[in-house]
């Protein structure tokens, strides 16, 4: 009798100015995924390097399997969240795992890590004909009792509404 594979091991750390290059890449990776979805979406533009220069403000958080690169996660901090809508600590901006890495838990391990370490009201938008990330944050947030709100926002993305909570707590 087989043993089943063994979970990969997911962590995730807050990126630095020498991820830039792989994060680039996969950015590229994440931009023709979204293409898929939407024609509009520029497969051309590069990752901002804003997001190494505003520490605590943008979370660019590089998502690890087995110490690899395996995806990432940018998320905008209080002021910028604020901004964009009233009443969020956290917006979930860009979530990617690598296409070969898809379906081992490794999102769901590294989302898990995002919310322990930024406890708080998030928010996140979803491009409407994407259903397998609408099923994902669906399944995600309904599985941990997160989801508070489910709605269109201006643009006419799904956009999920949550409170996160201390892991544990």
């Amino acid at each position: 009798m087989s043993q089943p594979a063994p979970s990969p091991v997911t962590t995730i750390r807050l990126a630095v100015k020498a991820d830039r290059g792989a994060l680039a890449r996969a950015h590229a990776g994440y931009l023709r995924t979204l293409f898929e979805f939407d024609a509009t979406i520029d497969t051309t533009r590069n990752l901002e390097e804003v997001w190494f220069r505003k520490p605590g403000e943008l979370l660019p958080f590089v998502i690890e399997v087995d110490g690899q690169a395996a995806g990432f996660l940018l998320v905008f901090g209080r002021r910028y969240a604020e901004a964009m809508e009233a009443n969020i600590d956290y917006y979930l901006n860009d979530l990617f795992v690598e296409q070969d890495l898809r379906g081992k838990g490794i999102a769901e391990a590294a989302v898990e890590l995002a919310l322990g370490r930024l406890p708080g009201r998030w928010a996140l938008a979803i491009l409407p004909r994407n259903t397998r990330a609408l099923a994902f944050w669906s399944r995600f947030l309904g599985a941990r009792e997160l989801a508070s709100e489910r709605g269109l926002d201006a643009d006419g993305n799904v956009a999920f509404h949550f409170r996160s909570r201390l892991l544990g707590a």
